[in-house]
C-alpha cells in the first residue's frame, strides 16, 4: 500500500487515517465558469436591452401607421358616425398619435388646457404643429359642441386638417433627422 506525504507503514496494531491525502484542486475552472456565466448573462441583457429599444424606435412608425390608418378607418364609417362623434375620434386619434410620437400629456387634457399651455410655449410638439394644433382644436369643438346645421359639412375638412398635422409633425422630424 502506497501512502503519500512521507507517511510510514503503520503497525498492526496502530490506528490510521484510511483517507488517502490528495492535493488541493485548482480554483481557476470555477473562476473561468462563474465568469463565463456573467458575460453570459450581461450578453443576454444587453440583447434584450437592444431589442427593446429597437422596438421602441419602430414605435414612432407605427405612431404614424396607427394614426393614418385611424383617419382611413374614421372617412370610411362617416355614414354611420354623427357630426359629434366623427369629431371625437378624429380629435382621438390625433390627441393619441401626438401623446405617443412627442410624450405630450395633450391626451389628457380639455382642448381649454392646451391651448392655454401653448399659449406660455410649454409643449413638445414641433412649432409648425402648433398653430395647426390649436385650430384644429378651436374648430373640433365648434363641431363637437356647437350642434350647428352645417356641421356635416366641416367633417372632412377637419379631417383633412389632423392629416395637414400629422404630415407636418412628420416633416420636421424627418428635417431633424436628416440634419
Amino acid at each position: 500500500m502506497t501512502f503519500l506525504l512521507g507517511q510510514q507503514t503503520p503497525a498492526a496494531d496502530e490506528l490510521y487515517d484510511i483517507v488517502v491525502l490528495e492535493p488541493i484542486p485548482p480554483i481557476w475552472p470555477q473562476v473561468f465558469w462563474a465568469v463565463l456565466g456573467i458575460l453570459l448573462l450581461a450578453g443576454i441583457c444587453v440583447a434584450i436591452w437592444y431589442f427593446l429599444k429597437r422596438k421602441n424606435g419602430n414605435s414612432e412608425a407605427s405612431a404614424l401607421s396607427k394614426v393614418k390608418s385611424r383617419f382611413v378607418e374614421i372617412e370610411r364609417g362617416r355614414g354611420d358616425l354623427d357630426a359629434n362623434q366623427f369629431s371625437l375620434a378624429i380629435s382621438d386619434a390625433l390627441k393619441n398619435y401626438l401623446s405617443e410620437k412627442f410624450s405630450d400629456p395633450l391626451r389628457y387634457e380639455t382642448s381649454q388646457e392646451y391651448l392655454k399651455r401653448t399659449s406660455q410655449l410649454q409643449n413638445n410638439l414641433p412649432e409648425p404643429a402648433r398653430p395647426l394644433l390649436a385650430n384644429f382644436l378651436r374648430e373640433s369643438e365648434e363641431v363637437k359642441f356647437g350642434h350647428t346645421a352645417d356641421a356635416d359639412s366641416k367633417l372632412l375638412p377637419l379631417l383633412k386638417r389632423a392629416d395637414e398635422i400629422v404630415n407636418a409633425c412628420e416633416k420636421v422630424e424627418v428635417e431633424k433627422k436628416g440634419a
